[in-house]
């Protein structure tokens, strides 16, 4: 569903149906896969941060540049700070 080059050129992509983030090298070679979710779009920070749409838990989660999870937020619903399946 999304797929993101980062300032390092790692190379993100969405794979929504494996519930994972893979990452690769500039080159095409695997470098290792982060989440556990249904993923469907990202973004990546400045400083590597990765921002993913957590489409089945209705919420944001950030990793670093490393994989390692650092926080979340949203919750499914229509007020603020509320998501419906973000993509």
């Amino acid at each position: 569903h999304g797929l993101v080059v980062s300032p390092c050129d790692q190379v993100y992509v969405c794979d929504n149906g494996n519930l994972r983030i893979q990452v690769f090298s500039k080159n095409g070679q695997f470098l290792y896969s982060l989440g556990n979710d249904c993923y469907t779009d990202l973004a990546v920070s400045s400083n590597g941060d990765v921002f993913v749409c957590d489409h089945g838990s209705h919420r944001i989660r950030v990793f670093n540049a490393n994989g390692q999870f650092l926080r979340e937020w949203g919750s499914e619903g229509r007020g603020d700070g509320q998501f419906n399946f973000p993509r």
